[in-house]
């Protein structure tokens, strides 16, 4: 990451992949004096952004069909988004980095768990 002019530029380093488009989470949290006092601080809790871009480009990628949208989920699931907790909170679009079914579903199951592909629901 470069910082010039105030605007912070980041280089991802891709390996060779099939892929068309990557996406990464810009994490990080507010910080406010906490209302116990004492100067300790605390965490303030707020939506993760993301960003998706057209790979071995500084395009962004084509806008995408909303499967979910996070805010209404956060109508009802007021303090729930959080199962991880830290920077991992209130984005349906962060929990997609890990929570996708190349990443976590198909290919855990079978490369950890031994569970052939024929007892899978998606094959």
């Amino acid at each position: 990451t470069t910082c010039s002019g105030n605007v912070a530029t980041t280089v991802v380093p891709v390996e060779t992949v099939d892929a068309e488009f990557g996406r990464v989470a810009i994490q990080g949290k507010p910080r406010l004096p906490s209302v116990l006092g004492g100067g300790e601080l605390m965490a303030v809790r707020a939506f993760t952004p993301t960003y998706d871009w057209e790979l071995g480009t500084d395009d962004p990628a084509p806008a995408r069909r909303a499967v979910v949208d996070s805010s209404l989920c956060l109508d009802c699931h007021v303090g729930s988004m959080y199962q991880h907790g830290g920077n991992r909170v209130d984005n349906v679009d962060m929990c997609y980095l890990c929570h996708n079914s190349a990443a976590n579903d198909q290919f855990v199951r079978v490369d950890t768990f031994d569970v052939d592909a024929t007892e899978a629901y998606d094959g």
